[in-house]
C-alpha cells in the first residue's frame, strides 16, 4: 500500500494525505526510519521525540511529512526537505516560512494530511462514522435539513475547514456565528449570522473524498 495519496482540487491547490499505518510500518525498518526522520530539521526531530504518546507523535509526523513533501513537490524541488520550514501565525495557522504560502493541516487516527493554495485554505479529516447524533450547537438542525446530500461528518468537516481558513474566536463561537446557507456539488455559501464585525468570505469552492472510511474535505475561497 502506498504511503501517500495526492489530490489536486485546482491548478493552484494540492492536498497530500499520509497513511499512518504505512508510516508506522516504515518507521519499524531502521533504514526507512533514518530516511523519514532525515526529512525533519533538528528542531523538528526534537519535537517529534518529545511527544508523550506514540499515536500523537505518529500523527504529528505524518502531517509534518505530508506538508514538507507537498511544499517540495510544488515549490521547492531542489531544496532538501529538512530545510523547508513550517511556522505558525499568531492565530495558530501554519504557513511556509520561505514562501509565506498558507497551509492547512489535519490528522485522525488513520490519516494525516496537508493542503496548500494561493489563499488561506481549509482541510479536515474525520472518521465517517464518528457522529451518531447531530452535534449541536456546532451544526444546527436547520443546516442539516438544508443539506440532505451531506452527512453529519461532512458538515462537521466543512465547519472545521472553514474555521482553519477564516475562523475567529473559539470554535464553538465560530460555528454559532456562521450559517451554511447553500451547498451545491462543489460550492458553498456562508452567512455570518451573528457577529457582523467579523467578516467572512461568502462563497467557497470545496472538494470532498473518502479514504479508509474517512471523509476528507478541502475548501478554498471563491473570488469569481
Amino acid at each position: 500500500m502506498p504511503l501517500l495519496t495526492c489530490y489536486y482540487p485546482s491548478s493552484n491547490s494540492a492536498v497530500y494525505i499520509v497513511h499512518l499505518d504505512v508510516l508506522q510500518r516504515r518507521l519499524g525498518v531502521p533504514s526507512q526510519r533514518q530516511y523519514l526522520l532525515a526529512q525533519l530539521s533538528e528542531d523538528e526531530q526534537a519535537q517529534y521525540m518529545c511527544k508523550p504518546y506514540k499515536r500523537q507523535a505518529l500523527a504529528w509526523l505524518g502531517a509534518r511529512l505530508g506538508a514538507k513533501w507537498l511544499l517540495k513537490n510544488t515549490l521547492f524541488s531542489t531544496l532538501p526537505s529538512a530545510e523547508i520550514q513550517i511556522q505558525k501565525a499568531t492565530n495558530g495557522a501554519p504557513f511556509c516560512a520561505r514562501s509565506g504560502r498558507p497551509l492547512s493541516i489535519s490528522h485522525s487516527n488513520a490519516l494525516a494530511g496537508a493542503a496548500i493554495g494561493n489563499h488561506p485554505v481549509g482541510l479536515d479529516l474525520e472518521f465517517s462514522e464518528r457522529f451518531s447524533a447531530l452535534p449541536t450547537p456546532w451544526i444546527s438542525p436547520q443546516e442539516k435539513q438544508a443539506h440532505p446530500n451531506l452527512s453529519i461528518s461532512q458538515l462537521w468537516c466543512i465547519k472545521e475547514a472553514l474555521y482553519k481558513a477564516a475562523g475567529f474566536g473559539p470554535f464553538t463561537q465560530f460555528c454559532r456565528a456562521i450559517e451554511l446557507e447553500h451547498t451545491t456539488h462543489k460550492q458553498l455559501t456562508v452567512r455570518n449570522a451573528i457577529n457582523k464585525k467579523q467578516p467572512i468570505q461568502k462563497t467557497w469552492r470545496y472538494n470532498r473524498w473518502q479514504l479508509k472510511q474517512h471523509d476528507i474535505l478541502f475548501l478554498e475561497p471563491n473570488y469569481e
